[in-house]
């Protein structure tokens, strides 16, 4: 069906048109007079083409009662029957001998008892622990002392002992600077969602020379492991990478652990190694969900 007004197709039944909210033609009903035999819509009570009153037939009516009076004489009639058929299979049903065992001791049958369901153990959750940190200590070794020993007279003179040479006492390095004091976040907020910008912040010890920086180190649990990670910068302040580190730790969880460090980078026989200059900070606990 097309509108009249914009000429767009329309869904049949409806009344107005959704393009351009002009009401659409719908066909009225119709019913003929009884006086010139022409059609005239329903609901006119005046035949327009020779003005006489219009009668509606009743006929439909009188059908609809006569099916109404047919459809419950037929169930009166039906219903002594089927209640006396229902009664004789009632009848037959309480007759069938009854097994003396329970159904659930019939052979075939265990499927319909239902199985207790398993309850799963707990697993505990490792807990993240920091590595502690080990400060090799100078142990000197005492050096043999070589004793005197009586000879017989004519007896050739022995040799005297050789000495063990004594290892240099290793130096322990000397803290620079205190701890560096943790600023955010703090211990135990909670971050979600990958576009959230975590930096760990700190506050200054001083000026850093050309070989001393901030130590972070990030740890975690991925799979059940302890992970560690980190970063060497010059500024009181680093920003988490989330291509690295977002959603890493195990769940559901998802915690990291975070101490700085201030180190000096010294060259050694298998490449740059880093000492300690200060005490470590304290250690704070994250969560990225």
């Amino acid at each position: 069906m097309k509108c009249k007004r914009c000429g767009a197709k329309v869904r049949p039944g409806l009344i107005i048109c959704p393009e351009c909210g002009a009401r659409l033609w719908v066909r009225a009903k119709k019913v003929r007079c009884l006086h010139c035999g022409r059609r005239a819509r329903a609901i006119l009570t005046i035949c327009p083409h020779c003005g006489a009153e219009l009668r509606h037939s009743v006929w439909p009516q009188v059908l609809n009662l006569a099916a109404a009076l047919a459809g419950l004489s037929l169930g009166l009639i039906l219903t002594p029957t089927v209640a006396h058929g229902l009664g004789e299979v009632k009848s037959a049903l309480g007759a069938l001998p009854r097994p003396e065992v329970p159904p659930a001791d019939l052979p075939g049958l265990s499927f319909l008892i239902p199985s207790p369901t398993p309850t799963g153990t707990p697993t505990a959750t490792p807990t993240v622990t920091r590595r502690p940190t080990y400060t090799p200590t100078a142990t000197r070794t005492a050096t043999p002392t070589a004793t005197a020993t009586p000879t017989a007279v004519g007896s050739p003179t022995p040799e005297p002992p050789t000495p063990t040479p004594t290892p240099a006492p290793t130096a322990t390095p000397t803290l620079v600077f205190a701890a560096p004091r943790l600023i955010g976040p703090e211990d135990g907020e909670v971050f979600v969602g990958e576009a959230e910008k975590i930096v760990l912040q700190w506050e200054p010890v001083g000026a850093l020379a050309e070989d001393e920086w901030y130590a972070v180190s990030l740890r975690y649990l991925q799979g059940g492991q302890l992970q560690y990670s980190g970063h060497h910068v010059k500024e009181n302040e680093w920003q988490l990478p989330a291509e690295f580190f977002f959603a890493k730790a195990d769940p559901p969880e998802r915690a990291y652990q975070w101490d700085v460090t201030v180190i000096r980078v010294e060259s050694g026989p298998k490449g740059e190694i880093g000492i300690d200059i200060s005490a470590r900070s304290e250690t704070r606990t994250f969560y990225w969900k």
